[in-house]
């Protein structure tokens, strides 16, 4: 299914900017996995080493400003933060982790981020490529050789994924094949393998030279790092992205923790009510991570180049080929307060929210969170990221 929504505010969109997401398919029975350690100590493919990252800023105006948004969107928490070039980020959390409980939110609570986390994935193929293990520019063929790629997917490269191209299908549109594979159980690296063999087995759904969003483009690059490296993909992303980042509170499926962690909210008859569900298991390259906001800001900065690392070269340089209207994990769009192209990324998994507005060029971040998966809580988040923009840019 795809979710296209605006900010629905002048200065923010015009009347053809939006943001494009879509989500794996829902499964309250099936919560993701629990992050993994990492396959090796210190593999040579991993991002490098980032120093401590200093607290978030508290920001007692956007605090205000999502308590109000938050009380008249009904969402049992929201979370926000901004970063500026030059300026540290200052971000603001409110509300409660569970609806009707006196157990507030706090700043470092991590959150789910849906689709936001296929720009993860898309950073962990790129640092396999700059480590000689695969090529974002080779056909399909050479990435599985040992999977019978159908012969109109022969031109399809794993870049073409990244940015929606290739015509894989979507949830209505999977063959038979692939449904057998899923229905087989077994580990979800298993899974992954067999749904892939059966997508590329099958002739594309659509034109492989249009871009089209396809939850199973993401799977099929996550399950390409399981056949360069050791480890599920979910140890993949533990040990070469999120531990040498320093990403600490990043992990898959809901947040847990034993000082509590915020729940996810599905809209009922009754109300709102916490829900634990997650997208499959397998499903994770394409959308099941959570982080704090303060790690999600960090990997941003640092895959836009602006950390205290390096990202890789390749990497940067296809963000930068902005043209075509998707990069790597993101959709760009252009905006009058904005001088340059604009990333951004939507992603829910309909239990919580999350929407990142990047400005690579003039180091801006905005990003906005909410704990339920209601169409409130994607307008308060909305909203929340135009407040921020207007503060910014003084319109």
């Amino acid at each position: 299914m795809e979710h296209r929504t605006t900010l629905g505010l002048s200065i923010l969109l015009s009347t053809t900017g939006c943001i494009a997401a879509s989500e794996p398919p829902v499964d309250a029975a099936s919560p993701d996995a629990a992050p993994a350690g990492p396959a090796d100590s210190a593999p040579p493919d991993a991002a490098e080493p980032a120093p401590a990252p200093a607290p978030l800023t508290d920001d007692p105006d956007l605090a205000d400003e999502l308590r109000r948004l938050a009380a008249e969107h009904g969402v049992p928490a929201l979370g926000a933060a901004t970063v500026r070039a030059g300026v540290p980020p200052r971000g603001a959390v409110v509300g409660s982790r569970r609806v009707g409980e006196d157990d507030p939110a706090l700043l470092n609570d991590a959150w789910h981020l849906g689709s936001n986390g296929k720009a993860m994935t898309a950073a962990a193929v790129y640092l396999a490529e700059e480590a000689g293990l695969l090529s974002t520019r080779a056909p399909l063929s050479e990435v599985f050789p040992a999977v019978g790629v159908h012969p109109d997917h022969s031109s399809t490269t794993l870049h073409d994924l990244l940015v929606h191209r290739g015509g894989l299908p979507d949830n209505d549109e999977l063959p038979a094949a692939a449904l057998e594979a899923l229905r087989a159980g077994g580990a979800s690296s298993t899974l992954r393998a067999g749904l892939v063999e059966a997508i590329l087995e099958a002739p594309p759904v659509a034109d492989p030279s249009r871009m089209r969003y396809s939850n199973y483009a993401y799977v099929t690059a996550g399950t390409a790092l399981e056949t360069r490296l050791p480890g599920a993909f979910e140890e993949i992303l533990q040990g070469r992205l999120f531990e040498p980042l320093g990403l600490q509170s990043c992990g898959f499926g809901p947040p847990s923790g034993e000082g509590g962690a915020l729940s996810g909210h599905l809209a009922t008859d009754a109300g709102l009510r916490p829900d634990a569900g997650d997208n499959p298991a397998w499903a994770s390259p394409a959308g099941s991570i959570h982080c704090s906001l303060l790690d999600w800001v960090r990997f941003i900065a640092w895959m836009t180049g602006a950390g205290p690392t390096d990202a890789p070269r390749a990497l940067l340089a296809t963000l930068a080929e902005t043209d075509e209207g998707r990069v790597p994990g993101w959709e760009v769009v252009s905006q009058p307060w904005a001088s340059t192209p604009i990333l951004v990324h939507l992603g829910t998994n309909g239990r919580w929210f999350s929407t990142a507005w990047v400005v690579p060029a003039e180091g801006r971040v905005y990003m906005a969170t909410g704990n339920s998966g209601t169409r409130e809580a994607n307008e308060a988040i909305n909203a929340a990221i135009a407040w921020m923009v207007r503060r910014d840019s003084d319109l």
